[in-house]
C-alpha cells in the first residue's frame, strides 16, 4: 500500500494549494503541512517553496512526483494480475483524435478481436492524455502533441508529413505558396490542447508569425465536422497527409521553404508493464 503521506504529496502537486488539498483529503492543513514536512525529512530536500505568495515545486518535488505516479501506477497493476483468475489482458489505451478516428482502427479490431483482452479506449487531446497517464488511468497513450521527454518514455509510432490542406478548387490546391499569403485565409483549427494546433503555433512562432494574424478563425475540436466546414467555407486547415489521402474533394498545399514532419509516438511511464502493453499493441500493426 502507497504511503499516505506520498498520496498527500502528489494531490498537493495536482492542486498546489495547501488548503484545497487539505479539504481534497479530508484533513486538517497542519496535517498536510506535517506530512510534507515529514517527507522533506526523510528525502532531505525542501519540495515546495514559496515565490511572492505563490507555491511552487522544487526540481526534487517534481523527480519525486513523477517516481510516485509510476509506484502508484505498477501498485494498480499488481493488484489487477491478483484479482483476475483468467488470464485476461487489461489494456488501456488512449489516442489523440485524430490518431484515434484515422490511425488505430486496425490494431483495436484486432485487439478487441482477441478473447483475452479486455480493452478500453480513450479518445482525448494530447494535454488530457498525459494527465490521465500521470494518474495511472492509461498503460499509454498514442499522441501527435509533444509531451516532456525527460518526464515520459516514448516509442515513434511513425514520422508523418504535416501539411496544409483546403478544398480542391481553392486557389492554394496542388501548390506551392508563401508563409506570409496564408494569413489572408480563413483558418479553420482544432482547440487548444490539441496537437496539431500545438504544431502548427509553434511553427509560426519559429516564423515570428502567431495564428492571431489569420483574417478569420474557427475552433472545432473534432476533425470530421472540421473538413466538413472547410468544404463548404473555402478555409484552409493544417493536418496529417494520411488523414486527407482517401479524399476527393480536398487538396494539399505546401509553404515554400519549410518541409514539416511529425512524429506519432507511444507515451508512457517508464514501467515494463507499460512498455509489454506498447510492444503488444504495436505488433498488430502486421496483422
Amino acid at each position: 500500500m502507497i504511503d499516505q503521506k506520498l498520496i498527500t504529496f502528489l494531490k498537493l502537486c495536482e492542486l498546489m494549494n495547501y488548503r484545497k488539498t487539505a479539504e481534497a483529503l479530508h484533513l486538517t492543513q497542519p496535517a498536510v503541512s506535517n506530512q510534507i514536512k515529514q517527507l522533506e525529512q526523510v528525502y532531505q530536500c525542501k519540495l515546495f517553496l514559496y515565490d511572492k505568495k505563490r507555491l511552487h515545486k522544487t526540481t526534487e518535488a517534481a523527480m519525486l512526483e513523477h517516481y510516485v505516479e509510476n509506484l502508484i501506477y505498477q501498485e494498480s497493476q499488481f493488484i489487477q494480475a491478483l484479482s483476475s483468475h483468467n488470464n485476461k489482458r487489461f489494456l488501456h489505451i488512449g489516442a489523440t483524435k485524430t490518431i484515434g478516428e484515422y490511425v488505430i482502427k486496425n490494431q483495436v479490431s484486432q485487439c478487441a478481436l482477441d478473447n483475452d483482452n479486455q480493452i478500453s479506449v480513450t479518445i482525448d487531446n494530447t494535454k488530457k492524455l498525459l494527465s490521465y497517464i500521470d494518474k495511472g488511468l492509461l498503460d499509454f497513450a498514442l499522441v501527435e502533441g509533444f509531451f516532456d521527454q525527460s518526464k515520459y518514455q516514448h516509442i515513434e509510432y511513425a514520422n508523418v508529413p504535416f501539411i496544409g490542406v483546403c478544398h480542391k478548387d481553392h486557389p492554394f490546391a496542388n501548390k506551392v505558396i508563401s508563409l506570409n499569403d496564408i494569413f489572408y485565409q480563413h483558418l479553420l483549427i482544432r482547440e487548444e490542447g490539441s496537437g496539431t494546433r500545438d504544431i502548427l503555433e509553434r511553427m509560426l512562432i519559429e516564423h515570428n508569425h502567431t495564428i492571431n494574424e489569420f483574417e478569420r478563425i474557427t475552433s472545432i475540436n473534432h476533425f470530421s465536422l472540421l473538413i466538413d466546414v472547410l468544404k463548404r467555407i473555402n478555409g484552409i486547415t493544417f493536418a496529417y497527409e494520411p488523414l486527407i489521402r482517401n479524399d476527393d474533394e480536398l487538396a494539399c498545399f505546401t509553404i515554400k521553404g519549410l518541409n514539416i514532419s511529425h512524429s506519432f509516438n507511444y507515451v508512457f511511464l517508464d514501467n515494463d508493464y507499460s512498455r509489454d502493453y506498447v510492444l503488444y499493441f504495436n505488433s498488430l500493426r502486421k496483422q
